[in-house]
């Protein structure tokens, strides 16, 4: 089997439809997609403890993404996963391209608003594997 497509997402209308973009390449290319959801630990204006903060945003990013289980048994069943994990966007995303066999990048174009520690154009270019960036008019590679 091809390596996976990793697609993060946020949850938003924009991150939802690049998924809808990497199951459909996934499916014409044979290949599995890695769904990835990052978020900060420590948030501003957190009052409840860290390990209720990071159950809670956990338990609602598994529920929120149970409701995207049905695009990936559209017709045909693709290979899936679904990772949560801890930090920023671009590192996560890197650490998934490093350790494990993404070959392609798919995304959102308003996910660059949150890779913030490195300006977004020289972090994707930098990547060993092709980003294509879902949003606009058409997908761009």
């Amino acid at each position: 089997m091809k390596g996976k497509i990793l697609c993060p997402i946020d949850f938003s209308e924009s991150s939802i439809e690049a998924l809808k973009y990497a199951i459909e390449m996934a499916n014409k290319e044979g290949r599995g997609v890695t769904v990835l959801y990052s978020y900060r630990l420590i948030q501003p204006d957190q009052e409840e403890e860290i390990l209720k903060f990071r159950n809670r945003v956990e338990l609602r990013a598994r529920e929120r993404f149970c409701m995207l289980e049905p695009f990936f048994h559209n017709g045909t069943v693709t290979d899936h996963e679904f990772l949560i994990e801890i930090g920023f966007f671009s590192d996560c995303i890197l650490r998934q391209v490093r350790n494990n066999q993404v070959d392609k990048i798919v995304l959102d174009s308003n996910m660059r608003r949150l890779i913030v520690e490195r300006p977004h154009e020289s972090f994707l270019g930098s990547l060993p594997v092709p980003v294509i960036i879902v949003g606009g008019d058409t997908p761009s590679p």
